[in-house]
């Protein structure tokens, strides 16, 4: 959540996987490169709650509850949503490879 709170695309660049994928509430999605250009807007830092981490390998799954306050494309988010990330380890670093966001958005 921190590199996402910058709002600086090269920051949040690099804890993306190549592969990256994101899922919206909207039905929107985006790859890595269409992210990067289709950034959330952040009014103060994010908080979770109800974490469930599951593991294999080099592969993390966490599904929480998140508490935010960001626009996206302009439009307010529902500020206490479900979400679902999915990390992966590469060369010692966690890379998030795929997120669903859950909160209503508009």
């Amino acid at each position: 959540t921190d590199a996402v709170f910058t709002g600086d695309p090269a920051i949040i660049e690099k804890t993306l996987a190549p592969e990256f994928q994101i899922l919206r509430s909207d039905g929107n999605g985006y790859t890595k490169a269409e992210y990067l250009q289709n950034l959330p807007k952040q009014k103060s830092k994010s908080t979770s709650t109800d974490l469930v981490v599951t593991s294999h390998g080099d592969l993390i799954v966490i599904r929480y509850i998140i508490h935010t306050n960001q626009t996206i494309n302009n439009k307010p988010v529902e500020s206490i949503a479900p979400r679902l990330s999915i990390f992966r380890k590469d060369a010692g670093v966690w890379l998030i490879v795929a997120h669903s966001n859950f909160s209503k958005i508009g």
